[in-house]
């Protein structure tokens, strides 16, 4: 779904700040299910050791050691979104072990990637599996185990009376995306569509920025407090409007340069996100992988909305200042 051309500087009019994270996670080891208060130990050394987090009442995250995991304890069994790399099948196993023995009954991937489902089957054989139908042929294309159930829009899982609701609002990352929404707790597990960092668009699967702006938009329109995102601490629901904010900025001041005929390079020279807080690191996913498509993107959505003036990149503007 094409956006068109969008004027306005979004983030830089409403100047938004991300509040202070209130969340902090203990060492799997250290971590005790029990514990009625804050737990204080030291934190783990290694940044890829694996934390708990304690969210809601039976509500955890597995932060560290790729994508992070959610864990939900009812009296009926144990709901796990995602499972990060293969290589940490041991230890993410033991860390949800060590929140509950209560066997797991369902493993929702949020999308094909390998720091999410890489254990997906190591990490309870006998559980089911829940993707959308297009993360399943991803996964079957990459020989990956394949799931047990797939959805379109949106399925419910019930282990008690409370649903946990999996949602596919479009593509964005992927083609494959899938939220879980923990109602009562009023908790959104939101995969990597949405992250802090400057995002990675993954094309070759069926991303694009533009569908990822109007994904956003159908998770906003959920009723949840508490975002995990695809990697780091939990933040607040207003956070994944300021990451929209953010791209779609991203987008408008791109399409300002493309519009021009900057080429490729040039617009990555001009393109201005230091307001935004992402760099464009030479190494960064988005610039190494997304941005080629990112612009081809934006050039074909140019060129149909205006079919009579053919976007012809050339680097005659390219001193100017966007």
């Amino acid at each position: 779904m094409a956006l068109g051309l969008v004027v306005s500087d979004v983030y830089a009019e409403q100047n938004q700040s991300a509040p202070a994270n209130t969340f902090s996670g203990v060492p799997c080891n250290s971590f005790d299910p029990a514990a009625t208060v804050p737990q204080t130990v030291a934190a783990p050394t290694d940044p890829d050791a694996l934390t708990i987090v304690p969210i809601a009442t039976d509500l955890y995250l597995i932060a560290g050691g790729g994508g992070n995991v959610t864990v939900f304890v009812t009296p009926a069994g144990t709901v796990v979104v995602d499972s990060k790399l293969p290589n940490e099948n041991d230890a993410l196993l033991a860390c949800v072990t060590r929140i509950t023995s209560s066997p797991i009954e369902f493993v929702v991937g949020t999308h094909h990637h390998g720091d999410h489902i890489g254990g997906i089957r190591a990490l309870s054989p006998n559980a089911r599996i829940v993707t959308h139908e297009n993360t399943r042929t991803h996964m079957l294309a990459a020989n990956h185990p394949t799931p047990d159930l797939v959805f379109t829009a949106k399925t419910s899982l019930f282990l008690t009376d409370a649903p946990i609701e999996v949602y596919h609002f479009g593509n964005g990352h992927t083609d494959g995306d899938a939220v879980v929404l923990f109602p009562t707790e009023r908790v959104l597990h939101a995969g990597d569509l949405f992250v802090q960092e400057l995002p990675f668009i993954d094309y070759a699967n069926g991303g694009n920025s533009a569908d990822w702006i109007t994904t956003l938009g159908g998770i906003l329109a959920l009723d949840f407090d508490v975002v995990i995102p695809g990697h780091g601490l939990p933040l607040q629901k207003r956070d994944v409007q300021i990451f929209r904010d953010r791209l779609l900025t991203l987008r408008t001041r791109a399409t300002q340069l493309v519009r021009r005929g900057v080429s490729p390079q040039k617009t990555l020279e001009l393109l201005e996100t230091g307001d935004l807080g992402w760099m464009l690191a030479p190494d960064a996913p988005f610039v190494e992988e997304s941005f080629p498509e990112f612009y081809n993107e934006l050039v074909v959505e140019l060129e149909t909305l205006n079919p009579q003036e053919p976007v012809e990149s050339t680097d005659l503007q390219d001193d100017q200042s966007p």
